[in-house]
């Protein structure tokens, strides 16, 4: 037995959000009005979380690597939902990640996300018999996930009612359509908890196992054809009942049984993969309910301050004690993961007299002699001495699935009665703890996800400004479109999207980055004026690269807001801005120093590309005609670029503000190459991608324009490529970056 001492709170740090609880630790990302539940850790950085706001709303979220809130997801909306999801999200080795959206008494949605975007969305229907009666409902909730070795999705859907009438049901969906291509009846039995267990799912090699509610073992390939002769037997002790079952990624299956109409306490049965069932020794505890499944085979369980590590080699339980000597009266392990080598981390709970949670520490456990350290990674507690901290906090996340790439992330809600962290409106707050520095490795393969999936596809980023975020076309995606707030207008059927969308190309969009208005400021990440947080209070594009740990592809376009592009664009509309104005005067001057910010951008982004990627330089689209002269009629369609400067009443240089928009879009795209060029010289890794010419006879004044031109109804998204403007640089782009 270890005895920690030594585990004393000492010198903790006042929680006074949003600042961080150590110096260490960054500030937590806050959530307002909303209680977060669940979060789960991304392989590359950042994480996924679900949430409840006043138990009648819940709602998903997406963490970049940054800490910036991606996307918001709404789940769920009524008037009591217990907040009871308990389905979050699952991460994959893809880079998807799978969330539950209720949408119905009869009805949920399984959404594949991967990053900030939706994949696709499959419902999961109740069978058409059954029928709901006045008492209960027949939700067929989608439960323990896993996926295959070619990226199949393998899950339960429970008949969510209290006496079921339908049938459990192991569904296997196609990765890239969610299609369902399978689905399995696992049969009916007792009510949850009711003499029955919750049915699960896990893949393992090349075969799916299932445990249905009777407790019965099923093994079935990927095409849901069961093996019938499949043997997965545990002999129970007479009297006794199974409670639950887990199995972990290298096949070990564990099996808790209690004592039903006999004297005992509970026993822990494992099976080793394709092996016999033998039951642990001295497994006798208070309880064991969601044991941690760590790399090397074992199982541990946590009670009070006890944790107990059940080896399957040597059939014996080891407990190790921790000591409260914080002063607080009640202390309690809340969470326990491992890593690879086994080092684990211990999250501990402690409480004053009346029972409010007074503070929390994560605790380095060595892998090799199982002791503790002296002093927490991380920890926070009430301060006494200041009558603004908080009376109590709840932290509503445990350590399961929120460690990843050497970051734990731990969210917690203050409040005077922590049950109002559930039934309140109030706030929460994400904290990122680097556990890496502690010696804390990579983080154990999750028991109900297979990581065999090998990701073959090219990492794509794509950065730039309105017309690489698809200004004009909406729906944007979550969070971009939110005027006032976010209004960098990434559509999701801009150019990227559609790379991201063609299976054919094999490329995956990592980081949809760009974002209308952008300027090399934004991209460089350096503070504008009017933008001292970045714009839209998002990083610099170009900060998302130094975290993503692998990157073939980036394309960028930027240059255009340099130059003041929309004040010149928005004096051809309602004004002059032919070559005897002073808008292009103005123009062309920026555009003459163009050069130090351009470079400036391309070194940088290069500089923090991975070895082996490249980066895209894409240019403007010309997007008036190139043919007009003075002599020519005025065209309706684009009436405006036949003004010109105006003598008494006469005018005297028609189609002036067309020529000079011509020139200003050449002179912008000749510079843009002239830059990459130089740079080209010496870094074979960048690449000019020239579509100006490739629009010739769509520009505005063509019938079959491919471009926004309707300044009263949208001055925004004037002269911005239009669904089939931007289905064509898609195509364009397509076919460059894929060229090399």
């Amino acid at each position: 037995m270890i005895v920690l001492a030594s585990l004393v709170l000492v010198g903790l740090v006042a929680f006074q959000p949003p600042q961080q609880a150590l110096a260490t630790t960054p500030p937590p990302t806050q959530f307002e009005d909303v209680t977060i539940r669940s979060i789960t850790a991304h392989d590359g950085g950042g994480y996924s979380a679900t949430a409840c706001s006043g138990n009648t709303q819940e709602q998903g979220y997406i963490i970049d690597e940054l800490g910036q809130v991606r996307s918001t997801i709404p789940q769920r909306t009524g008037s009591n939902l217990n907040c009871d999801n308990d389905f979050v999200t699952q991460p994959s080795a893809d880079g998807s990640f799978f969330l539950l959206e209720k949408s119905g008494e009869t009805q949920s949605d399984l959404v594949m996300w991967r990053h900030d975007r939706k994949v696709w969305s499959t419902s999961i229907l109740s069978p058409d018999d059954c029928v709901a009666t006045s008492y209960y409902r027949y939700d067929m909730v989608p439960k323990s996930l896993s996926r295959g070795p070619n990226g199949e999705v393998v899950l339960i859907a429970v008949a969510a009612v209290l006496t079921p009438i339908c049938d459990d049901r192991l569904l296997i969906l196609n990765p890239d359509t969610g299609s369902i291509e399978a689905d399995v009846s696992l049969g009916q039995g007792p009510a949850l908890g009711v003499g029955s267990i919750e049915p699960r799912a896990w893949t393992y090699d090349d075969k799916i196992v299932a445990i249905d509610r009777l407790g019965t073992w099923r093994e079935f390939d990927y095409e849901g054809v069961e093996d019938t002769d499949a043997d997965y037997s545990f002999p129970l002790t007479s009297g006794y009942s199974m409670s639950n079952a887990y199995m972990n990624v290298q096949g070990d299956m564990f099996v808790v049984s209690n004592p039903t109409w006999v004297s005992g306490t509970p026993k822990l049965m494992y099976r080793k993969a394709n092996g016999t069932a033998n039951t642990i020794t001295n497994s006798a505890v208070a309880g064991i309910y969601d044991p941690v499944l760590t790399n090397n085979g074992n199982l541990v369980q946590y009670s009070g301050l006890s944790l107990t590590t059940f080896n399957t080699m040597s059939n014996t339980a080891s407990p190790v004690t921790l000591t409260n000597t914080t002063g607080q009266t009640y202390a309690q392990i809340r969470g326990y993961t491992e890593d690879e080598d086994g080092n684990g981390l211990i999250l501990v709970w402690y409480y004053d007299n009346t029972y409010l949670l007074r503070g929390l520490a994560v605790w380095f456990r060595d892998g090799s002699t199982g002791v503790v350290d002296s002093t927490p990674v991380w920890e926070l507690e009430k301060n006494p001495s200041d009558p603004s901290s908080p009376n109590a906090f709840s932290v509503m996340s445990t350590l399961n699935n929120t460690v990843a790439d050497g970051t734990l992330y731990l969210s917690a809600c203050y409040e005077e009665d922590p049950a109002n962290c559930v039934n309140s409106v109030v706030d929460s707050y994400v904290y990122e703890i680097d556990v890496a520095s502690a010696g804390f490795g990579e983080a154990v393969p999750r028991s109900y996800f297979y990581s065999g999936y090998e990701n073959t596809e090219l990492q794509y980023v794509a950065m730039g400004d309105s017309f690489s975020s698809g200004e004009g076309n909406a729906p944007y995606i979550s969070n971009t479109g939110v005027s006032g707030v976010n209004e960098c207008h990434r559509s999701e059927d801009a150019y990227a999207m559609q790379i991201d969308n063609t299976p054919t190309l094999n490329i995956q969009l990592v980081a949809f980055l760009a974002c209308s208005g952008a300027t090399t400021n934004d991209v460089l990440g350096i503070s504008e004026t009017d933008n001292p947080n970045g714009r839209w209070s998002e990083a610099g594009q170009i900060a998302y690269l130094s975290v993503l740990d692998e990157v073939d592809i980036v394309t960028l376009s930027i240059g255009g807001n340099d130059i003041g592009f929309t004040d010149f664009a928005t004096s051809c509309v309602l004004a002059s801005c032919d070559e005897y104005s002073s808008i292009y005067a103005t123009t062309v001057d920026n555009i003459n120093g163009l050069d130090t910010v351009l470079e400036a951008s391309y070194i940088d982004v290069l500089d923090q590309l991975p070895v082996g990627g490249d980066l895209y330089v894409v240019n403007y689209p010309m997007l008036v005609p190139m043919d007009k002269t003075t002599l020519d009629p005025i065209d309706m369609d684009c009436h405006y670029l036949y003004n010109g400067t105006t003598v008494g009443t006469e005018l005297v240089n028609h189609w002036g503000n067309g020529q000079a928009a011509q020139d200003v879009i050449a002179r912008l795209n000749a510079k843009i190459e002239e830059v990459v060029y130089e740079i080209s010289l010496t870094d074979s890794r960048i690449h000019y991608l020239d579509v100006s010419d490739d629009f010739t006879g769509h520009d505005v004044c063509s019938s079959g324009s491919y471009f926004f031109n309707n300044y009263a109804t949208d001055p925004t998204a004037m002269f911005h490529p239009n669904d089939e403007g931007v289905d064509l640089l898609s195509t364009l782009i397509a076919i460059e970056i894929t060229a090399e």
